[in-house]
């Protein structure tokens, strides 16, 4: 009879987090959607109306983050509120999965407090925590991996192979979204493999287990790569592996004024943690289980490694982490002897995140982007979006000029030029070129808002000097200059 409503007790303990989770985004389902999802939309929209994908729009994601957007098009959903609910519900997966990895691990008693945890940590608003990000999407389908492959092996006489090959699907879909989301089905390679050597399984069981997940891992990134080569291979692979390579990672162009910046704003949310960590390591250090904390290292090892490889180092890359971290922390307070201990440690760990959030919450709406995403252009995207709806003609386009990729979050019209952040026309090859022609050529635009001075995409001049010989001065709006075509 008890074990009929043992699932009682399981969802009772998702419920707090979950609870935490959407009461800290309400506020800012309605606040202004930023470039990240305003261009993932846009190109979610362009694709289902059927632009090629890193043609004529161009992005250096993989297909599966605009597969989900492109979901949200398909249900109604494609507007700036429905992405804020594509978040929560990837919050919301993270955090189940999260707990999952824990209870796994440890048992039971540390599934809520690690819901919570991490529920509270991906939600904070001073990492951007509310918006669908490629780094809260991903990381939280790779969380789903490495739960189903420690469901498959943990404590068991055989691994259940079925549970692997759905980790390696799982783990692939994560990379599929983004490429830094490799971390946790990473870190279920290492532990597979390592139980597959040191366990008494079946000789065949421990040499089909990793093949199997890596068979599940290829269905999902096969799947991807047929995809490319119907678009365009060349197109597909050096927006997908070459440009970081070249053009934009940890080792080139990377930005680590940026990461000083956003390493002042997390230290204060994750110095309580690691001292609360601590404590419980110095106090139950005979209770803690070496494997388990061998797992959850290895998780935070690698998913930093994934945050420090992209070298942009925005405010968002530090999602990454808070996955491991937060799993890391439920499973150490869980290991407390005291009731009473592990319930102080917790209030103590998501004390500082709710005060970042209720300070936050506090910010006007107008301020939002410059305060919690270093961009003081979203609420310049809304008001110009709305002046073009009054002025726009049927077939009428309007281009962001260098850019600002949540004004086309803000419109229903497909982008006209395939660059929509500034960096890419820039360092793309050919990318200037493509710019001028476009300024010069039949398919320009009807409305240019410029954004940012010229030279900023361009130093060489050439789009100022285009803009000025096809352009006139119409209007101004929100402090920004609208140029319409002679």
């Amino acid at each position: 009879m008890l074990k009929k409503y043992q699932w009682l007790n399981r969802v009772w303990a998702y419920l707090p987090g979950f609870s935490l989770i959407i009461l800290m985004r309400l506020r800012f389902i309605y606040s202004p959607i930023t470039s990240d999802e305003g261009g993932a939309l846009a190109m979610a929209r362009a694709w289902s109306r059927g632009a090629v994908l890193y043609q004529d729009i161009w992005a250096d994601r993989p297909q599966g983050l605009f597969v989900l957007y492109r979901g949200l098009v398909t249900i109604g959903l494609g507007t700036p509120e429905g992405v804020r609910i594509l978040a929560i519900a990837a919050c919301l997966l993270g955090a189940a999965a999260c707990g999952s990895i824990a209870s796994t691990l440890v048992g039971d008693k540390a599934r809520m407090g690690t819901v919570l945890i991490v529920g509270v940590l991906l939600s904070v608003p001073q990492f951007e925590g509310f918006i669908a990000n490629g780094e809260l999407l991903s990381c939280s389908v790779g969380a789903v991996a490495l739960a189903l492959a420690m469901k498959a092996v943990w404590g068991r006489t055989a691994p259940r192979f079925w549970l692997l090959y759905a980790s390696g699907v799982m783990g692939g879909c994560a990379v599929g979204i983004k490429q830094s989301g490799f971390d946790a089905f990473f870190t279920a390679v290492v532990a597979v493999g390592a139980m597959s050597l040191m366990s008494r399984w079946k000789k065949m069981h421990s040499w089909l287990s990793l093949p199997t997940m890596f068979l599940g891992f290829a269905t999902s990134i096969g799947a991807m790569m047929i995809h490319g080569a119907l678009t365009g291979w060349y197109r597909w692979w050096y927006a997908i592996v070459m440009y970081r390579f070249e053009l934009r990672s940890a080792l080139v162009n990377a930005d680590f004024g940026r990461f000083q910046h956003t390493l002042a704003i997390a230290l204060p949310l994750l110095i309580p943690i690691f001292l609360g960590v601590i404590l419980v390591g110095v106090l139950e250090a005979r209770r803690v289980a070496f494997r388990t904390m061998a797992i959850l290292a290895t998780w935070l090892l690698i998913s930093f490694a994934a945050f420090a490889m992209g070298g942009q180092f925005f405010r968002h890359y530090w999602i990454i982490m808070m996955l491991p971290i937060g799993t890391f922390a439920g499973a150490m307070i869980s290991y407390a002897n005291k009731k009473w201990l592990r319930n102080l440690l917790l209030a103590a760990l998501i004390t500082s995140p709710l005060i970042h959030t209720a300070t936050a919450m506090a910010i006007p709406r107008n301020l939002i982007g410059r305060e919690l995403h270093d961009d003081s252009r979203l609420a310049k995207d809304e008001r110009v979006a709305a002046w073009f709806n009054v002025m726009r003609k049927p077939g009428d386009t309007i281009y962001a000029m260098c850019a600002s990729a949540g004004l086309y979050g803000n419109l229903d019209i497909d982008p006209p030029f395939p660059y929509l952040w500034g960096y890419e026309a820039r360092l793309m090859p050919g990318g200037l070129a493509q710019l001028w022609n476009f300024l010069e050529g039949e398919d320009a635009p009807r409305f240019v808002v410029r954004y940012q001075v010229p030279a900023v995409c361009d130093a060489s001049g050439a789009s100022l000097r285009a803009l000025h010989r096809n352009y006139k001065i119409v209007w101004t709006v929100a402090g920004l200059l609208v140029y319409e075509r002679r």
